[in-house]
């Protein structure tokens, strides 16, 4: 113990004496605390004081002392059980003082075991309260996931009726424009009607996909358009092949809703002026994002635009085409190089 006029009264005093750090790792030890472990001086030292204990004993300590004594506080009359080498546990009480970072503590021999069994039993009791109390816990937050995952499966199945309702209805809109088409005969109007029946089907497109996605807020684009373009092969000559690139890139409403339009104008309005023979090829590439944009081209080998400077001729089409680019945020310009190439460049969209 200390050195000092304490240093004798230490080695002869018939209680255990014992030096720690705040961490109650003992650095000193009494001849009396060495005989109620049965272990050497050299053995204690470095020890945690809790591993002199008897496992029953390490509950009691680790419930009422060391959290305090860590804490920079003492410790007055616990009861506990020191483990000696011989193996019968040596009742003990404890009383420990905190002076800065130093633990000084007092090991009474306690042959009567009532008042450790008490402790004991305390101890335990706590423990199970505390087992109690969290197992409650435990229960209530496994009832709010449930109630959560229940809410939100709730949601998704109206969602996708909402979606599945949306899609349903513009079919019904499908419906009666082509009811409306077939007592037209203007071919003008014809051509409007139709034109408006394919930019209804993108929309429609859109909706059964985010029906069939996983979180109803996004999909893959790439595979849309692959459905997209299909659509749109139907209605053109046999003798134009219309082929799509497009990368995987997840989207949502606001997005795809916008793009498909601009898809289906800027490859309708190809499959209608860019042949007057009757045979070549469009292509369509959606590139993935790249430094934050997503580029989409449409690119035909056509006649090209009727005007010597390469100016695309204004019309309603053009006018919807720069409206979506807009919506888009993006940018849009035409190349006349054997044919028509479309390039529009957007910033890429901000949906996990």
């Amino acid at each position: 113990m200390s050195p000092g006029d304490g240093e004798s009264l230490a080695l002869t005093a018939p209680v255990g004496l014992f030096e720690a750090d705040r961490d109650m790792i003992l650095r000193q030890v009494n001849p009396a605390m060495t005989a109620m472990t049965g272990r050497a001086p050299s053995d204690l030292a470095g020890r945690f004081f809790r591993d002199l204990l008897t496992r029953s004993s390490q509950l009691i300590y680790a419930l009422k002392a060391e959290h305090a004594l860590v804490g920079a506080g003492s410790v007055q009359e616990i009861f506990l059980e020191l483990a000696h080498t011989d193996g019968r546990p040596r009742p003990v009480l404890l009383t420990v003082s905190a002076d800065g970072d130093t633990r000084r503590g007092v090991l009474f021999a306690a042959p009567e075991r009532r008042a450790y069994e008490l402790e004991l039993v305390a101890a335990r009791q706590t423990m199970l309260e505390s087992l109690k109390a969290l197992e409650s816990a435990n229960e209530k937050l496994e009832q709010l996931v449930a109630d959560r995952t229940a809410a939100l499966a709730q949601r998704d199945l109206l969602l996708r009726e909402v979606y599945h309702r949306v899609k349903n209805n513009l079919q019904v809109v499908d419906g009666l424009l082509l009811l409306q088409s077939r007592k037209l005969a203007d071919p003008a109007a014809l051509a409007a009607i139709e034109g408006l029946r394919k930019r209804v089907y993108a929309i429609g497109l859109v909706h059964h996909q985010l029906m069939g996605s996983a979180n109803l807020k996004t999909f893959d684009v790439g595979a849309f358009l692959r459905d997209l373009v299909a659509h749109l092969q139907k209605g053109a000559p046999e003798s134009i092949a219309l082929r799509i690139d497009a990368a995987p890139l997840n989207v949502d409403l606001d997005f795809a809703v916008p793009l498909g339009l601009l898809v289906t104008e800027l490859t309708t309005n190809a499959l209608k002026h860019a042949f007057p023979s009757g045979a070549g090829e469009v292509r369509v590439v959606l590139e993935a994002p790249a430094e934050g944009e997503v580029v989409l081209r449409i690119a035909d080998n056509g006649i090209g635009f009727s005007d010597a400077t390469g100016t695309p001729t204004p019309s309603l089409g053009l006018t919807i085409v720069n409206g979506l680019v807009r919506q888009l945020h993006g940018r849009i310009r035409a190349v006349q190089d054997n044919g028509v190439a479309w390039e529009a460049r957007f910033p890429a969209p901000d949906a996990a």
